[in-house]
């Protein structure tokens, strides 16, 4: 499941309407580190989604604050990892940064992430994703991350200019991985 992971609150701004539902977004920052917590519902299958957002090399798709995202070698104790670059503004100031993760599949539906901090632009990061069936064609997405940028984040980058990236950024890739399901 992926990818909004990393760091939705990176994003950027939300495109085209889609019929989905944000029904909970929080985001905190304490001694550097950002938490976010969201819950969406999409209108497609769990199934579809699964699929769109465990295709790292195709995590383009999903968002226009991503500008590159690929499958890395597995290592002998991590065989599914990627590296995902992001883009984005706050005001006049841009950040480009890499991020590299291991990403786990505990149970069906589910996916762990854990930041690599060697390669990435992150001292340390992880997330817990789930993917809920909410009837035939719905899929609730619950999401928890916390992330220690390793590159300066103005202080204006408070919790409430969080909160707003991760709802554009969520209605954005909601909407896209929907378009996604529908067409793929």
């Amino acid at each position: 499941m992926r990818a909004l992971t990393l760091t939705l609150w990176l994003l950027g701004p939300a495109s085209a309407a889609w019929g989905g539902e944000i029904e909970h977004v929080e985001a905190r920052h304490q001694r550097g580190v950002f938490t976010v917590d969201l819950e969406m519902v999409l209108n497609a299958s769990a199934e579809r989604v699964e699929a769109i957002v465990n295709d790292y090399d195709g995590l383009l798709r999903l968002s226009s604050a991503i500008v590159e995202s690929a499958r890395l070698p597995p290592t002998d104790a991590e065989p599914h990892r990627r590296r995902v670059v992001y883009r984005s503004c706050f005001v006049f100031y841009c950040v480009t940064c890499a991020m590299i993760e291991a990403v786990r599949f505990p149970a069906p539906m589910q996916m762990h992430t854990q930041v690599e901090p060697e390669g990435s632009d992150f001292r340390a990061g992880h997330s817990e994703w789930e993917l809920v069936p909410v009837g035939e064609d719905r899929t609730r997405i619950r999401m928890h991350s916390e992330l220690e940028p390793g590159f300066w984040v103005p202080p204006v980058v408070g919790p409430w200019l969080i909160r707003r990236k991760m709802l554009a950024a969520a209605q954005e890739t909601g909407g896209r991985l929907e378009q996604l399901a529908a067409h793929d």
